[in-house]
C-alpha cells in the first residue's frame, strides 16, 4: 500500500497590523502665570484661554460688533444707547466666558447668557456708570489724575460678576487690589493699543483683529494674577454674627 502523502501546509496570512486610533486633538488647559511674564508674554496665556472656549467667545465677540452696528444703522445716533445697553449684556456674558476659560471650565453660549440675570445686569450698569463718572471727573482735573485712576478701577467689573459684590464695593475692591500693580495694567493697555495700531494699514487689519481677539483674555488674566497675589484684599467679607450677651 502506498504511503499517503501529506498535504502541504497552507501558508497562513500574517495579521494586518492594526492602525492605532487617531488621537483626538489635545486641548491645552489654561493657566495663570506664576510670575508676571510681561504684557507681551501674556499673549500665549490669553490665546490658550480664548481657545479653551473658542466657539462661545467668538460668537459673543461677533454679536457685540454686529449689535452696535445694527442699532446705529437703523436708528443713527439715537440707536447708540440701545446698542450700549445690549452691548453691556453681551459684555457680561463674555466676562463669564473668560472667567470660566481661565479656570479650565467649559461654558456654552446658553450657560454664559444664563448667568446674566436682570438684577446682576442692573448692578453691572450701575458699576459702569460709576466708573465712567469717576474717570470723567479725573479727566477734567487737568488730565493727570486720570492716569492714576484708570488702572485702579479697571478690574471692578470682574469683582462684581465674580465675587457678587455691589457696584461701589467692586470699585473699592479693584482700587485696593491694584495698589502697587498699576504698571502691569498699563503694560496690558499699551500692548492692546500697539496691536490696534496695525489697523492703520489695510493689510494690517486682519492681523490686528486676530491678535486683539486672542489677546482678549488679558484683563481676566490680570484679575486672576492679582487676586492670587493679594487674596486677603479680594476676599468677600463674611457676614458677622452678633455677639451673644454675657450673663
Amino acid at each position: 500500500m502506498e504511503p499517503s502523502q501529506s498535504q502541504p501546509a497552507q501558508p497562513t496570512e500574517s495579521p494586518q497590523p492594526t492602525q492605532p486610533p487617531s488621537a483626538a486633538p489635545q486641548v491645552v488647559t489654561p493657566e495663570v502665570p506664576a510670575t508676571w511674564p510681561g504684557a507681551w508674554g501674556l499673549y500665549k496665556y490669553s490665546k490658550t484661554t480664548v481657545k479653551f472656549n473658542l466657539e462661545t467667545i467668538l460668537v459673543l465677540c461677533i454679536l457685540n460688533l454686529v449689535v452696535g452696528g445694527v442699532f446705529y444703522a437703523l436708528l443713527g445716533n439715537a440707536g447708540r444707547l440701545g446698542g450700549n445697553l445690549v452691548g453691556a449684556f453681551l459684555d457680561m456674558a463674555l466676562t463669564f466666558a473668560y472667567l470660566a476659560s481661565v479656570r479650565g471650565q467649559k461654558i456654552s453660549l446658553g450657560q454664559a447668557f444664563g448667568k446674566c440675570d436682570p438684577m446682576l445686569y442692573l448692578k453691572f450698569l450701575a458699576n459702569t456708570i460709576l466708573v465712567g463718572i469717576g474717570l470723567a471727573i479725573s479727566l477734567l482735573l487737568l488730565v493727570v489724575p486720570f492716569f492714576f485712576v484708570l488702572p485702579r478701577v479697571l478690574l471692578a467689573p470682574f469683582f462684581l460678576l465674580d465675587k457678587g459684590m455691589g457696584p461701589y464695593a467692586a470699585i473699592t475692591a479693584s482700587w485696593d487690589a491694584t495698589k502697587g500693580h498699576t504698571g502691569i495694567i498699563w503694560g496690558v493697555i499699551g500692548a492692546t493699543l500697539a496691536i490696534a495700531l496695525l489697523m492703520v494699514t489695510i493689510i494690517g487689519i486682519p492681523f490686528s483683529l486676530y491678535f486683539l481677539f486672542m489677546y482678549g483674555a488679558s484683563s481676566v488674566l490680570v484679575y486672576e494674577y492679582i487676586t492670587h497675589l493679594t487674596p486677603q484684599a479680594t476676599a468677600t467679607p463674611a457676614p458677622q454674627t452678633p455677639a451673644q450677651p454675657t450673663v
